[in-house]
């Protein structure tokens, strides 16, 4: 059986992984030493590659096609936390987590 979707590459994973940590076009840009045109080309072509209509659906369905890890994202948001204030990272923690849930619920629905 073919698949629709075509490949994600390393690359692109990783920027998944910075757009799920909340960074932004210039922020992953800087940190990638890439152009900012360069993220969003990139961003572009996971969304096509995914079947994904907003950054959205580019975390959801990368968390559900296993493309992107829930532990390492949370993992990720906890370092990224302790140098925050207190409010924000337990506010954080909390969208995350209700997110996540969301995500969990709908994959056992359909299982």
């Amino acid at each position: 059986m073919k698949t629709t979707s075509k490949k994600i590459s390393n690359r692109e994973k990783e920027i998944i992984r910075l757009i799920a940590s909340e960074l932004t076009t210039k922020e992953i840009a800087d940190r990638l030493f890439i152009s900012e045109e360069t993220v969003k080309s990139h961003r572009k072509n996971i969304m096509i590659k995914i079947h994904a209509k907003n950054t959205a659906g580019l975390i959801y369905k990368s968390i559900a096609q296993n493309i992107l890890n829930i532990n390492s994202l949370l993992e990720a948001s906890n370092l990224s936390a302790r140098n925050a204030l207190p409010q924000v990272s337990v506010l954080r923690n909390l969208r995350i987590t209700n997110t996540l849930n969301m995500i969990l619920r709908d994959k056992c629905a359909t299982i």
